[in-house]
């Protein structure tokens, strides 16, 4: 039997997180659900993890805009610490943003898994979850 997934989400709006916990309890009670209001306590949690062996998130939903550290910030904090993390973690960006630049940017980094545009829709947070990661 496939073990519980974690699904971390890194985001400022209050209503976001309701949705998408909402979302997932629906989808499958089983999943855990970490929430950080910035990328500062995102990383300083996925820090924590690391350092007491706990099970890392295995899909990170991130906001771009937020305040102490924004999404960007977030990515360039992540990519320090990738090595450390033994399993893969699937990144999508999760944003209100349509900027083409965005969309650029968030293509220049490997480790996103892809773009998501707000406010995300059950069947696509359902398959993202229900994915299977193999690591």
């Amino acid at each position: 039997m496939e073990k519980n997934k974690t699904i971390c989400v890194i985001d400022d709006e209050d209503i976001i997180q309701f949705i998408v916990k909402t979302i997932i309890e629906n989808i499958n009670s089983d999943i855990k659900i970490l929430a950080f209001k910035n990328g500062e306590e995102g990383i300083e949690s996925l820090k924590a993890l690391l350092a007491s062996n706990n099970d890392m998130p295995d899909i990170i939903l991130l906001d771009i805009n937020m305040p102490v550290m924004n999404g960007w910030q977030f990515l360039d904090e992540f990519v320090k610490i990738k090595s450390q993390i033994a399993k893969k973690i699937s990144i999508y960006i999760l944003s209100s943003s349509t900027a083409q630049e965005d969309k650029g940017k968030a293509s220049a980094y490997k480790d996103i898994s892809g773009y998501l545009n707000k406010p995300i829709q059950a069947e696509t947070l359902r398959k993202i979850a229900l994915q299977d990661y193999d690591n």
